[in-house]
This record gives structure tokens, sequence and C-alpha cells, in this order.
């Protein structure tokens, strides 16, 4: 529920994050360097003191590579990742919704539905080392301090820019009201709480004998199984992306932003459509675009590296084919 309030009222969204990089506009890209730089250095000290454990997680480079690519496609083509899909669902956004049913359907359907077979085959094929740092025969800290400082360098960098100032609109309410449900968010600072409670989900989750904190697509599959099954039973990970519903729920709520609403046909067709390629290219590479770029590849996983990669290309290529501006004809 944290991780819902934060996301919805901080503004925060990877599809945006990703599409206005590339088209060049502004957006504050550099959140992505506080949250990498939290959550690398704490994972890997909550690990060194036994708080969580990481798990040897199978480097599959067909599925990450054609997962990715997949993914890539359907988050630029819905318009959300899977966390800001639960996320708008709590503000009462129909299209999130439909794009919620779809996802979910898309990781059932290559888990265990009439696309499980494509599923095993792409993933029969596996390489011996998980993490870079075990290819590359060094100590995990060698990456993680060469990463923690580029990721530190770029943040500096970008928070001691001159900017100009945003209009702020004069305050309604006062106090903690403000600034909860008002004010405007620093993006470094929605970017410093997501990558506080993204650690946080760690030693929560290992609690319950998980042994991996934040995720979405597993869990949103298997909330789809729970439903219409009764298996697997309610665990961490389903609670979770209910919970993130929720948060952005009572986010809006506070902020004054819930209103149940539907786009047009045109975005609630993008939204299906990209939430099932999203769903399918999830669960063939094992996770979605916050798991393996921002979880995964900061963890030196050579699945979430390669599998974001793939999804960036994925979502390039679509933002291409999207948001092209033709070329003015000449007279």
């Amino acid at each position: 529920m944290a991780l819902g309030f934060v996301i919805q009222r901080g503004r925060f969204c990877t599809v945006s994050l990703v599409r206005e990089s590339l088209l060049k506009r502004p957006v504050a890209l550099y959140g992505v360097g506080i949250i990498v730089l939290i959550h690398t250095v704490g994972v890997h000290v909550f690990a060194a003191f036994g708080l969580t454990s990481l798990a040897e997680i199978s480097f599959q480079p067909i599925s990450a590579v054609i997962g990715g690519l997949l993914f890539g496609v359907g988050m630029i083509m819905a318009g959300f990742c899977p966390a800001t899909l639960w996320v708008r669902s709590g503000e009462g956004i129909i299209t999130a919704w439909a794009g919620i049913a779809a996802f979910m359907l898309g990781v059932e359907a290559a888990k265990a539905g009439f696309l499980q077979l494509v599923y095993d085959s792409l993933r029969e094929y596996e390489t011996t080392d998980s993490y870079a740092y075990q290819s590359l025969g060094v100590a995990p800290w060698w990456l993680v301090g060469t990463l923690a400082a580029a990721c530190l360098a770029w943040v500096t960098y970008e928070l001691t820019r001159p900017k100009p100032k945003p209009f702020v609109m004069a305050p309604n309410y006062s106090g903690l009201r403000h600034w909860l449900f008002e004010a405007r968010w620093h993006p470094a600072l929605t970017a410093t709480l997501i990558g506080l409670l993204i650690l946080l989900a760690w030693p929560l989750a290992e609690l319950s004998g998980r042994t991996s904190g934040v995720a979405f697509s597993g869990p949103s599959g298997n909330l789809l199984a729970w439903l219409t099954s009764g298996k697997p039973k309610l665990h961490w990970g389903i609670l979770f992306v209910i919970g993130v519903m929720l948060g952005g729920g009572v986010a809006a709520r506070g902020a004054g932003e819930f209103r149940w609403r539907i786009g047009d046909v045109n975005a609630l067709v993008r939204a299906i459509l990209g939430g099932l390629a999203m769903g399918l290219g999830s669960a063939i590479a094992s996770g979605c675009v916050i798991g393996h770029c921002i979880i995964n590849a900061s963890l030196f996983l050579w699945q979430g590296i390669v599998a974001g990669i793939a999804i960036i290309i994925g979502a390039t290529i679509t933002v291409w084919l999207l948001y092209r501006t033709p070329p003015q004809m000449r007279i």
C-alpha cells in the first residue's frame, strides 16, 4: 500500500520515463539512478548480514531476449507498466482494469495455458552463471561499488544543474494533508521513497519464505489462478499487488483524483493488446520492466541485464512507430 501511495502521489511511471526520454522531452530519468543506488547497495548489505538471501536465478538468454522485446512493445502500446496498471486501477481508470485483466491472462496463458509449450521451449536453454560477477570472476562488491559510484555521479550532476522553477498554485490545505495529498513531490523524493520501499520488501518477503521482494508478473498471474481455481493459496506476492492498488486508491481519494472513467476505444484496445503482450513477455522473460531494468539488473543477474536491454530495444522500436513525427511536406 505504501508503494502504491508513493507511485500515485509522486507520478512515477517507467513507461513515461522511457517514452519521454526517447522523444527527447524533459523527464527526471535520474530517479532510476537513485532507486538503483539504494537498491543495489542495500540488498547486498542485507545479504551480508543475513537479513535476506539472493537466489540463483537461471540465465535463459533466448527467453530473456524474446520476452524482453515483447514486453517492451507491450508497455509502450498499453501506456502502462504492470506497477502503474495496478496503481491507476486504484484511481478508477477502467482502461487500467482492462489492461490488468489482459496482463494476468497473458501471464497464465504462457505459464499454464495454451502457450505453455512455447513458454517451456523458449526457456529450455540455460547457462551456468546466474550473476555477472560469477562470469567475470570478481567479488560482487566490485560491481556494487562501480554501479553505486556511477549512479551517485549521475544523480549529483542532475540535481546540481540549474533548472527553471515550476509553477506552484496556492495551497488549499496546510500541514500533513498538504504535503501528502496536495504538494507536488520532487522526483528525487519520490525515487528515494520507492528505492527504500523496494529494499524493505526483501526482508518482509523473506519472513513469509519468499526469496525475492517486489514482483508484479508472477503474482498477477497467481491472482488470476487463485480467483479461478483457488490455487495457489494467497501469498505475499498476491497480497502485495492488491496492496499496490489499494495504496494508489487511497492516494487518489485523498488528492481528490479518484473517479470512475474510461478513455476512448483506441486507448482501451491498446491497453488490452499491450497488457496481453506484457503478460506473455514478462512470463517468458521471468520479470517486468521494474523487475529486470531496476531490480535484477542492479543485482547483476544476467537474466535482468539482457532482458532489460531487450525491453528498452522493444520500447524504442514501438515509440518510433507510434510517436514519430512525419516529415513536413515541402511545397
